[in-house]
C-alpha cells in the first residue's frame, strides 16, 4: 500500500484459485464508484483513492466475485484469488477479449489467443495477422498477403514486436503465413497510429506480439497439424517457480507434396514438381526470478524461409531466401511499490536474397539489416499520475542493394552500405483527474547520426557534398497527447494528436508481395518520414453489446518510392533512385461486437481515403495509394453448439485495390504506344470472401485436450484478383494485334483440417 495524501493505492494480482495463473480482465472497483479498473494480461492491478473502510470488489463473469475491506493489514504484495463460477453453458459463454482497452489513446484494440484461434483457420493453420485484418482500421490488399496495412498506411510504417523484439519481416511462403506461432501465444496489442512514446517509431500502428509468461501460464504442451506446416510450442518451469521457459517451433512440410505429385500429375501439369517452397521459425522465453518483483529474461526469434521455382521448358530458373533473426536481454525490477525500472540489450536483423536466371539473362540481389540496441527505463506511479523516463541507443548496419545484373551480355554490379546511430531520449505521463477525465502525453527527442563518409557526389544539386555534410546529423521529435473524458462506467470519449518521426524507409522493388524489399536507413540525401495524426472516439458498452466509433486524419512527409532504372543508369549514388512525396489520410471506423452467449459476433467496417503526391508523377496532382481501399468490411461470428461443437465463420468485403493501366493505345512508328488518363485511375473488382470453420472437441483420457478443425477457404469459389496484366496476341500481319485484359488468382475452394492438443 502507498499514501500519497488524497488517499491510499494498492496493488496487487487477482490469479485462478485452483492454478494460481493471474486473470486479465477482472473488474477491480470500490463499492459506490462509477469507475474502477481491470487487471492487465498477468492480473495485476493498481487501484487509488482509497480510504481505510472501503470495500473493493473483484468481479469476473467466469468467476465468484469477491470482496475485501480495505485496511493497514492488507499486505504489500496482495494476492487474491477467485474461484471458478458455477455457471453452466446454458446460462453464459465466454468468449475472447478483443476489442478496447483501458489505454488513454484512442485506436488499441487488444487480441488474446481465443480470438486467434476462433477464426477459420488457413490450411489448417490459425494467424495472428489474419486475425488482425478483420478489425477496424486495419486492410488485407489481397490473397496471399500477410502484410497489415492499417489506416491507409504502409507495411514498413508498422513496428512489429515480439516479446520486445522488433521483427522486420512477418511474412512466410510469400505472404500465406505470418511468423507469429499460434502454439505460444498469449495475446497482441494493435496501436493504430497513436503508439506509447516508447516505441514511437514507425507512423502507421504498432503490433505488440507477446508469448506465453512461463512463470504466470499453464505448463504443457501444444501441437498443431494443419495441411501445409505444424507447430509445437512447451511452456514449463520448475517447482519453485523461479525459472521457466516457452519454446516454439513450427515447420512446414510443402516439399513432401512435390514428391507426391510427380507420382500421380503428370509433368506438363504438375505444380508442385516445379515449385519448392518451405519455411521454419524458432522462439523463445526464458525467464528467471531471483528475488522477489524481479526477473531477468531473454529471448530468441529465428525463421528462415526458401521459395525456388524451375521450369526447364520455359529456361526459367529462380529461387529467394529470405528471414528474420533477433534476440533480447532484460533485467527488470521493482525496488519499491511506486518504482520499476527495466536495462536491456537487443539485436533486431532481416536478410533476403533473390536469384534468377531468365533465358541468357541473370539476376542475384542481396540486402540485410542490422540494429544493435541498449535500452534503459525507469517509471514512477503515484495515487493518479505516473512517470516514465526512457533512454534508447541503436547502431544501425545496413545493405539495402547488392546487385549483379546479366541483361543481353551486358553485366552490371550495385553495391551500396550504411551505417547510422540514434540516441533516442523519451518520457511520458499520465494522470486521472477525478472522477471522469484521464490525460496521457509524451515526448520522445530522436538523435539521428550518418556514419563513414561517401565517395560519390555530384558536383551541384541536392546530392553534393555540401548537402552531405549539412545532413548527416539530425534531431528529430516525437510528441504525443491524449485524452479519456467517461461519461459512464462503461463508456468514454476519447482525443488524440501525435507527431512522429520514422528514420527508416521501407522500398518496394516490386508490385508483388515479394520479401525482397528494401530497407533503407535516413541518410543526408534522404529525409526521415514525419507524420501528424489528430483522431477521435467513443466507446460504450450496454451488458453483452459493444460499439465503437473513431475518426481520423493523418498527414505524411517524405514518403518515397524505388525506381530501379537499367543496366545503363548512370545515377550513382543510391538515393538518386527514390522519388519522395507526401501522403494524406483520413477515414472513419466502426465497431460492433456481441460478446456473450452462445452466438458472438464482431463487425468492423472502415471508409478511408489515402492518397500521394510526387512532383515527378501525375503532373504533381494527389492520386490515390495503390492500396486504397474505400470500403473494408469484416464480419466475424461464433455459435458453440454444445461442450463439443462450435462454428464459426468470416466474412469480408473490400474495394479493389488501385492500378496504373493505360486508358488507350496508338500505333506510333510501328510501336505500340500506351495513352494513360491520371495515374491509379483503375481499380482491381471488388475483393471478398466467405471462409467457415467448424471445431469438435474430442473426449480423450491421453491429452488434456484434443480438437479438429475443419475449414473451407472462399466457400463460394470466387477468383479474386492477385495481379492483372495485359496480353498482346500477334495475328498475321503487322497491324493485327488482340490485347486482352487478363487475372491472376490464387484461392480457389479449399478444404482443410488441422488437429490441435494440448498434453
Amino acid at each position: 500500500m502507498q499514501s500519497l495524501g488524497q488517499g491510499h493505492c494498492l496493488r496487487g494480482m487477482v490469479c485462478d484459485g485452483q492454478t494460481g495463473v493471474g486473470l486479465d480482465n477482472v473488474y477491480v472497483l470500490i463499492t459506490g464508484w462509477e469507475t474502477g479498473v481491470l487487471t492487465d494480461s498477468a492480473g495485476y492491478f493498481e487501484l487509488c483513492g482509497l480510504q481505510y473502510g472501503d470495500i473493493i470488489e473483484f468481479s469476473h463473469l467466469a468467476y465468484h466475485n469477491r470482496s475485501l475491506i480495505f485496511s493497514i493489514e492488507l499486505p504489500d504484495d496482495l494476492v487474491v484469488r477467485l474461484l471458478p463460477s458455477s455457471m453452466t453453458v446454458e446460462e453464459v459463454v465466454i468468449t475472447g477479449n478483443a476489442g478496447q482497452s483501458k489505454s488513454v489513446m484512442p485506436g488499441k484494440i487488444t487480441i488474446d489467443a481465443d480470438d486467434v484461434v476462433r477464426l477459420p483457420s488457413f490450411m489448417g493453420e490459425s494467424d495472428v495477422v489474419r486475425s488482425l485484418q478483420v478489425q477496424a482500421g486495419v486492410q488485407s490488399t489481397g490473397e496471399g498477403i500477410s502484410d497489415v496495412f492499417v489506416r491507409g498506411g504502409a507495411p514498413g510504417q508498422n513496428m512489429i514486436v515480439l516479446d520486445g523484439m522488433e521483427l522486420m519481416n512477418p511474412l512466410h511462403m510469400m505472404g500465406l503465413y505470418s511468423v507469429f506461432n499460434p502454439n505460444t501465444l498469449a495475446g497482441v496489442d494493435l496501436y493504430k497510429g497513436h503508439t506509447p512514446i516508447t516505441y514511437s517509431e514507425r507512423l502507421s500502428s504498432l503490433i505488440l506480439v507477446s508469448s506465453a509468461d512461463p512463470l504466470r501460464s499453464h505448463a504443457g504442451t501444444n501441437l498443431s497439424l494443419g495441411t501445409l506446416s505444424s507447430g509445437l510450442g512447451h511452456i514449463s518451469r520448475t517447482e519453485d517457480g523461479k525459472l521457466g521457459i516457452t519454446l516454439g517451433v513450427r515447420r512446414s512440410f510443402v516439399e513432401l507434396y512435390r514428391g507426391l505429385s510427380k507420382l500421380i500429375i503428370p509433368d506438363e501439369d504438375n505444380y508442385f514438381g516445379s515449385t519448392f517452397s518451405t519455411f521454419y521459425d524458432l522462439n523463445g522465453l526464458l525467464v528467471y526470478s531471483p528475488i522477489e518483483n524481479a526477473r531477468l529474461s531473454a529471448g530468441w526469434f529465428l525463421s528462415g524461409d526458401h521459395f525456388a521455382i524451375d521450369e526447364d521448358n520455359k529456361d526459367t530458373d529462380m529461387g529467394s531466401d529470405f528471414g528474420n533473426r533477433a534476440a533480447l536481454l532484460a533485467w527488470e525490477h521493482k525496488p519499491m511499490l511506486w518504482l520499476d525500472y527495466k536495462l536491456g540489450l537487443s539485436y533486431t536483423g532481416s536478410y533476403s536474397e533473390f536469384d534468377g536466371y531468365f533465358g541468357e539473362g541473370y539476376i542475384n540481389l542481396r540486402n540485410h539489416f542490422d540494429r544493435y540496441s541498449a535500452f534503459a527505463e525507469m517509471e514512477i506511479k503515484g495515487q493518479i499520475s505516473s512517470l516514465m523516463l526512457g533512454l534508447r541507443h541503436s547502431e544501425y548496419q545496413t545493405l539495402p542493394q547488392d546487385m549483379d545484373l546479366l541483361v543481353s551480355g551486358e553485366r552490371a554490379s550495385f553495391y551500396h552500405t550504411y551505417n547510422s546511430r540514434q540516441t533516442d531520449y523519451y518520457l511520458e505521463g499520465g494522470i486521472s483527474i477525478r472522477p471522469r477525465l484521464d490525460l496521457s502525453g509524451g515526448v520522445r527527442l530522436h538523435n539521428y547520426n550518418t556514419l563513414g563518409w561517401s565517395d560519390s557526389f555530384n558536383d551541384e544539386g541536392p546530392f553534393d557534398i555540401n548537402t552531405w555534410k549539412k545532413n548527416r546529423r539530425r534531431l528529430l521529435l516525437s510528441v504525443s497527447a491524449a485524452l479519456r473524458w467517461k461519461t459512464g462506467i462503461n463508456s468514454h470519449f476519447k482525443a488524440a494528436f501525435s507527431r512522429q518521426a520514422q528514420t527508416i524507409h521501407l522500398a518496394s522493388i516490386a508490385s508483388l508481395p515479394l520479401p525482397n524489399d528494401i530497407w533503407l536507413m535516413s541518410s543526408p540525401f534522404l529525409k526521415p518520414q514525419i507524420g501528424h495524426q489528430v483522431s477521435g472516439a467513443y466507446f460504450a458498452k450496454r451488458g453483452a453489446y459493444e460499439l465503437s466509433i473513431e475518426v481520423f486524419a493523418r498527414d505524411m512527409e517524405n514518403q518515397v518510392l524505388y525506381t530501379m532504372g537499367d543496366i545503363e543508369d548512370d545515377r550513382e549514388i543510391f538515393e538518386e533512385r527514390f522519388i519522395v512525396g507526401r501522403g494524406r489520410v483520413a477515414g472513419a471506423e466502426f465497431m460492433a461486437r456481441k460478446t456473450i452467449g452462445r452466438f458472438t459476433w464482431d463487425l468492423a467496417y472502415t471508409l478511408l481515403r489515402s492518397e500521394r503526391q510526387y512532383d515527378e508523377i501525375n503532373n504533381g496532382h494527389w492520386f490515390s495509394d495503390k492500396f486504397d481501399r474505400r470500403h473494408n468490411l469484416a464480419l466475424v461470428g461464433e455459435y458453440k453448439i454444445n461442450d463439443r461443437w462450435s462454428t464459426s465463420a468470416s466474412f469480408i468485403y473490400a474495394t479493389g485495390n488501385c492500378l496504373n493501366l493505360p486508358a488507350g493505345r496508338m500505333w506510333v512508328m510501328g510501336t505500340i504506344m500506351n495513352d494513360y488518363d491520371g495515374y491509379n485511375s483503375f481499380r482491381m473488382p471488388p475483393y471478398h470472401r466467405l471462409d467457415i470453420s467448424a471445431t469438435y472437441r474430442l473426449q480423450t483420457k491421453v491429452f488434456k485436450a484434443s480438437e479438429l478443425d475443419f475449414s473451407v477457404i472462399n466457400v463460394y469459389d470466387r477468383a479474386n484478383p492477385y495481379f492483372l496484366f495485359y496480353k498482346v496476341t500477334q495475328g498475321s500481319d503487322a497491324y493485327d494485334v488482340k490485347i486482352s485484359a487478363q487475372q491472376v488468382s490464387l484461392f480457389p475452394l479449399l478444404p482443410s483440417i488441422g488437429w490441435r492438443v494440448k498434453f
